[in-house]
């Protein structure tokens, strides 16, 4: 399986800052000082994409933005974790505020994928196209309620409801002793972009040591690429049709091919 973007909750390092890991470029947004060895989130870019980082914005221990360099508009990528279930609403809407900040900064024609661990279960479709497709799990909860609810507000389409894929394909996240699977993480992408998608759907089984599932969207992104600009002469031939032009030429050439033969013979 190869990835060439990846979020990751729960990294738990201190601070932020980014770093080269092997041949992956990492950023990272790191526990805070209230919550030590709690939270922190990061996205890890393939090489050659991590070179086309333009900037990023570390919010909080659960909000991450950084825009890459793409054609032909950017492409901003959030990764995001929501409190859990047991939180309170009010720390779950001052998670909202901050990313509702973040999005402030985009610009309108930009891409723009939203993607992480929502704790919120907005199951099967209720005929909302725009917002998700018919291949949600579970019954919709508070949380899923609010989440398509900033969906709307933001015309955001959640991916990984979009394809049918066989239930396991679906739920991200089980219950500990496995009594119970849902899906509560999400990647989302603008609706005038949702045709860049080309499949979305859980892992079940990857070696990633979590009780989550990995999510992975395929998508197209076009990438600029670098253009190296060469040193190029141009020769004003027409001059050396100039008596003294002309001349000066011969002179000059002259003194190199003598400078050559010199150089020949010392070696």
């Amino acid at each position: 399986m190869s990835i060439d973007i990846l979020g990751i909750l729960e990294v738990r390092w201190p601070e932020t800052g980014d770093i080269w890991s092997g041949d992956y470029k990492v950023i990272y947004s790191g526990t805070s000082v209230e919550n030590p060895g709690r939270g922190g989130v990061d996205i890890m870019f393939r090489k050659d994409i991590g070179k086309k980082v333009k900037s990023y914005v570390q919010y909080s221990e659960r909000i991450i933005l950084v825009k890459i360099e793409t054609k032909p508009k950017d492409t901003i990528i959030v990764q995001v974790y929501m409190p859990t279930s047991n939180s309170n609403d009010s720390q779950v809407e001052e998670v909202y505020e901050q990313i509702e900040k973040a999005i402030d900064t985009i610009k309108g024609e930009e891409n723009l994928i939203i993607m992480g661990d929502w704790n919120a279960i907005v199951g099967e479709g209720k005929g909302e196209r725009n917002i998700m497709g018919k291949y949600g799990l579970g019954k919709r909860n508070d949380r899923g309620d609010r989440l398509v609810e900033f969906c709307a507000k933001h015309d955001l389409i959640i991916t990984n409801t979009c394809f049918d894929h066989h239930p396991r394909r679906r739920y991200t996240w089980k219950m500990p002793g496995d009594v119970g699977r849902y899906q509560i993480d999400f990647i989302m992408v603008k609706n005038r972009f949702k045709n860049q998608v080309k499949d979305s759907r859980s892992y079940p089984g990857a070696d990633i040591d979590s009780d989550h599932n990995l999510v992975m969207m395929k998508c197209n992104l076009n990438f600029k690429k670098i253009k190296r600009r060469g040193n190029t002469n141009r020769w004003q031939t027409n001059k050396l049709k100039e008596e003294k032009v002309n001349e000066k030429f011969k002179e000059y050439t002259n003194k190199i091919k003598t400078h050559e033969e010199q150089d020949i013979n010392t070696r």
